[in-house]
């Protein structure tokens, strides 16, 4: 069974030769919570952290930034890439399909530039 806990801090992983205990605490509660587990996968936040390109490049309403095919933003040679661009699809596979892109998109404009 797979159980998701949102807003919940990680406090421990315990287990002696394998994961068999998650202590963790929900966002606004001051209780510990124990639960039984036989493996943990967590999922670091779901809030962009774009506070730093405000007014550099195009960001939608919840701050995520707006990127075309192949990671091009609103600022000439900027880039992005994964889950700061797209929240619809938050995975390791998508980021690193998105990276790639960029990777090729960014070696074309070289190109370009260099000739």
């Amino acid at each position: 069974m797979i159980r998701i806990v949102p807003n919940a801090e990680v406090l421990r992983i315990l287990g002696e030769e394998r994961v068999e205990e998650l202590v963790y605490q929900v966002k606004g509660s001051r209780a510990a919570k124990h639960l039984p587990v036989a493996g943990v996968f967590v999922r670091i936040g779901w809030d962009p952290r774009t506070e730093l390109l405000r007014g550099q490049v195009a960001l939608d309403r919840e701050g995520y930034i707006k990127a075309k095919t192949g990671g091009a933003t609103s600022a000439p040679g900027v880039y992005a890439a994964g889950d700061i661009c797209s929240p619809r699809c938050p995975s390791l596979a998508n980021a690193a399909g998105q990276g790639a892109a960029a990777g090729w998109e960014i070696v074309r404009l070289l190109g370009r530039l260099l000739r």
